[in-house]
């Protein structure tokens, strides 16, 4: 439940941004869903990702089988536009960039950030306005370089 909360003031709060700063122009709201392919399982979550060369994203996931046990994720993104196209103001964009590893669990209740892992994300952002469709490979990594899991997954949202 709370949870649900946090994500909810996130979301607010990150709509009030984008409605006052235009640098926020191009922001995209929509949910995820990704594999696991280290140990094969799924996780469904949002996320609210802002506009512009720099972008920040803001979102959590679950697991499919839910065992109170979620991750939260602050990805701060390059995104560089690869190509633009007559439809729509469509756009293709190339997207990477880095998070702290944070979780909650609403079962005990906890909040952790991770001091020696990182996770990395590298996608592709098909922007077909009001739609945006993403794929994306993202990796947990241990800040002496190794890599500890990785994840692909899709992605649905709305431009605004």
């Amino acid at each position: 439940m709370k949870f649900k909360s946090t994500a909810l003031i996130l979301v607010l709060i990150s709509t009030l941004l984008v409605f006052t700063f235009p640098v926020f122009a191009g922001t995209t709201l929509g949910g995820s869903f990704q594999k696991n392919l280290t140990d094969d399982t799924f996780w469904y979550g949002g996320f609210l990702r802002t506009g512009g060369l720099f972008k920040l994203e803001l979102g959590g996931e679950t697991p499919h089988m839910s065992s109170g046990d979620a991750r939260l994720f602050s990805y701060f993104l390059m995104d560089l536009r690869m190509g633009s196209f007559g439809v729509n103001n469509g756009r293709l964009s190339l997207y990477f960039g880095g998070s702290p590893v944070m979780r909650i669990d609403t079962g005990s209740p906890s909040f952790y950030i991770s001091k020696s892992e990182a996770m990395g994300k590298i996608g592709l952002q098909l922007n077909l306005y009001p739609f945006a469709i993403h794929v994306q490979s993202s990796g947990k990594f241990e800040l002496s370089g190794n890599l500890e899991e990785i994840n692909a997954g899709i992605g649905l949202g709305l431009s605004f």
